[in-house]
């Protein structure tokens, strides 16, 4: 039988949401990748962060 597993991060979006609904922050969807500015900035942004941490692995992994 399936059982239905919480989403990997459902404990961390629940504390964003509830302080977002505390402070009164307001959020909008947006359509990825139709152009955006801040979506594009932090589609930019979440890359270089990923780029940054795969360069830290491959030093501490030393030469293949």
């Amino acid at each position: 039988t399936f059982t239905p597993r919480p989403p990997k991060y459902a404990a961390l979006s629940s504390a964003l949401r509830e302080l977002a609904v505390t402070s009164g922050a307001v959020t909008k969807w947006v359509r990825a990748h139709a152009g955006h500015r801040w979506n594009e900035h932090v589609d930019a942004s979440a890359r270089a962060a990923r780029l940054r941490a795969a360069a830290r692995v491959r030093r501490r992994s030393g030469p293949a």
